[in-house]
């Protein structure tokens, strides 16, 4: 179970609401625009689809997002989003920092989230409800969710972690570090990664691999099916391969950091639990 949020932080979600809202309008606003799929997926189940007039070509879930004004797929086009008049722009800290400091300086209202956890995906529900003016809202789908973590959780309770590899990318090898969100999925779904190192997405060899040999492999199912990855020779020596244990995840699920990250831990909590039996 997460730790609950507790005064403090419920206070500074309030402020930075406050501040935020006092530097742009009297209002909540009414024109946000979106920068990456998975705060188009926090706003949409927050219930603010209405307000939300600018997402990327990327963001395509729920189906409604796809009927959004386009502002670019990585890059931002600019002239689009001056167009659309927004009176708040959301943007991932991590990946979009400097981008959001570009576009303060060009006098517009951006807030940035973070998601390098589980926990900062529930925070930054907490913070986009603060800033939106449905904190009620972001109240109950943050409860749900880590209700719903909970119960994961304790469908694979073992007294050894079952080790995992992620195969996010294969030519070249590449998989997910501590620092990535994806780690943290693993360990609420009772997974341990393999993978050791600082890097969000590290670049292995075969090698590093064969060394490692985990018990399960979870793949992006864009990346590879059921049949072909066991044509693959390189992963043939795999035990995780040899033994089928291995899962395919819907790449959006896996890889956004928005309210669906949940689904991920379930779909992962459930596999490694009866997988083990």
């Amino acid at each position: 179970m997460l730790k609950p949020f507790n005064f403090i932080y419920r206070n500074i979600v309030v402020l930075i609401g406050v501040i935020f809202l006092c530097s742009t309008a009297s209002a909540f606003p009414s024109r946000i625009i979106s920068t990456m799929p998975s705060i188009t997926e926090i706003l949409f189940a927050l219930g603010l689809q209405s307000r939300v007039v600018g997402v990327t070509t990327n963001c395509d879930y729920p189906k409604e997002a796809k009927t959004k004004e386009k502002i670019g797929r990585v890059a931002i086009n600019l002239e689009k989003v001056f167009y659309l008049k927004p009176d708040l722009i959301i943007m991932l800290e991590e990946a979009q920092g400097r981008n959001a400091e570009f576009l303060r300086s060009k006098g517009l209202p951006v807030a940035t989230i973070s998601s390098k956890s589980i926990e900062d995906v529930l925070i930054s529900i907490k913070v986009i409800g603060a800033l939106t003016g449905v904190t009620k809202e972001a109240d109950i789908l943050v409860a749900k969710l880590d209700k719903r973590l909970t119960e994961a959780k304790n469908k694979n309770k073992k007294d050894v972690r079952q080790s995992v590899f992620v195969m996010v990318g294969f030519k070249p090898l590449v998989s997910v570090g501590e620092s990535s969100f994806i780690n943290d999925i693993l360990l609420k779904a009772g997974g341990e990664n393999v993978v050791v190192s600082d890097v969000a997405y590290p670049q292995l060899n075969f090698e590093e691999l064969y060394r490692l040999d985990p018990d399960f492999l979870i793949v992006p199912s864009k990346l590879f099916d059921k049949k072909n990855i066991k044509k693959e020779e390189k992963l043939r020596k795999l035990s995780a391969v040899q033994n089928d244990r291995i899962l395919f995840v819907n790449d959006d699920i896996l890889f956004r950091a928005g309210p669906r990250v949940v689904d991920a831990v379930e779909i992962i909590a459930k596999f490694l639990a009866n997988e083990d039996q």
